[in-house]
């Protein structure tokens, strides 16, 4: 199995050989994206890497919270809403196309709002060895007013493929009591390449507590 780490703490690209398969950069500014990758919202993490498929770029962006109903009941409260997005690019010459985007929010949320991806998940790997890179990474989303489980979510994409893991976090409320999170395995799995799944399991419960 083929496993390249992405540091994403370089802001400037560097490079390493991949014998015959493919060149990766750790990760790009905003002035470096070709024209076309367009996306909503602020751009929080780019990176690109050169597969068999031609130059790839994903990108996260974000969309703060904002306040899209005021509050008309008695406590005032406003309903506020965000949204999370995850683009993955082509290029090949002069053509650039979108590979997949992922779209979440919280939505009409009077209390916190959570809405986060895990930097550390992020993760550019050949695990089918086919030459063509899969994307991968993990976000946790709520609205919450005390201490409970968000939902997760794990997204890896491939060619324009998603194989999603989707449950919740498992919280420690102290005095030895821990509330077990879930996990339902997309159906898509059914049809993946073995290594995907255990890899995809594998990040889930590296990543699944209830932190920020």
């Amino acid at each position: 199995m083929k496993k390249l780490k992405i540091s994403l703490l370089i802001l400037i690209a560097s490079f390493s050989v991949i014998p015959a398969i493919a060149q990766i950069s750790s990760h790009i500014e905003l002035s470096d994206l070709p024209s076309g990758a367009n996306y909503e919202g602020e751009a929080k993490e780019i990176i690109n890497w050169t597969d068999k498929n031609g130059e790839n770029y994903f990108i996260i962006t974000k969309v703060e919270e904002y306040v899209s109903k005021k509050g008309t009941d008695q406590y005032e409260n406003d309903e506020r809403t965000s949204f999370l997005y995850a683009y993955h690019y082509i290029k090949n010459g002069n053509s650039i196309k979108l590979s997949r985007k992922i779209t979440d929010f919280v939505k009409a949320c009077e209390f916190d709002i959570v809405l986060f991806y895990e930097k550390e998940s992020i993760e550019v790997t050949d695990l089918d060895e086919d030459g063509i890179f899969e994307v991968s990474f993990i976000y946790k989303l709520s609205c919450t007013s005390d201490l409970s489980p968000f939902d997760m979510k794990l997204m890896l994409l491939e060619d324009g493929n998603k194989y999603p893991i989707r449950g919740t976090t498992e919280v420690n409320y102290g005095d030895d009591y821990i509330e077990k999170g879930t996990k339902k395995n997309g159906a898509e799995f059914n049809t993946a390449p073995t290594a995907f799944k255990k890899f995809a399991e594998k990040q889930w419960y590296k990543f699944n507590s209830n932190s920020y």
